[in-house]
């Protein structure tokens, strides 16, 4: 009997599962960007554009370009992963932009294995978004982050 158990566990193990026969897609128009200190990878759905993963510079007049290229696409929410304090630009301008902007935790879409370069993080940060997987990081508002610079400024 251990040995069907054990058959039965290895047969389960070694089969790969699918998002798209598990799932549907709940956001359709979406960019995954996956940002660093100095560049940032994009991608967008490979049926909206032929070169579907971009790079992009971490200056203002990049991150406008990106901005651009996805209102060219029709893009509606952008999720972004990031873990220092570079998004806070990119956040604003996509914000102003109106985009439904999503900061997503470093640790949702880390957890899977296999994944170990920009290209392929900011493809499944658009994988996991467009199916609805990851939950947004809490901002506080325009007002509120204004109001805090203020405030910091203020105590400095």
């Amino acid at each position: 009997m251990k040995k069907s158990e054990t058959k039965i566990k290895s047969s389960k193990a070694s089969k790969k599962v699918n998002l798209s026969d598990e799932l549907t897609k709940v956001r359709l128009k979406v960019a995954g960007v996956d940002i660093a200190n100095n560049i940032h990878y994009t991608a967008v759905s490979p049926h909206l554009t032929k070169d579907n993963i971009r790079n992009f510079g971490a200056f203002t007049a990049d991150l406008h370009r990106m901005a651009d290229w996805f209102s060219e696409l029709g893009i509606e929410s952008v999720a972004m992963e990031a873990t220092g304090i570079y998004w806070q630009s990119l956040y604003e301008i996509l914000e102003d932009r109106g985009f439904d902007v999503v900061l997503v935790n470093a640790r949702y879409p880390k957890n899977v294995s296999g994944r170990k370069s920009d290209v392929s993080d900011c493809s499944w940060i658009h994988t996991l978004h467009s199916y609805g997987l990851l939950p947004a990081s809490f901002i506080p508002t325009q007002d509120v982050r204004e109001f805090r610079t203020y405030v910091r400024q203020r105590q400095q």
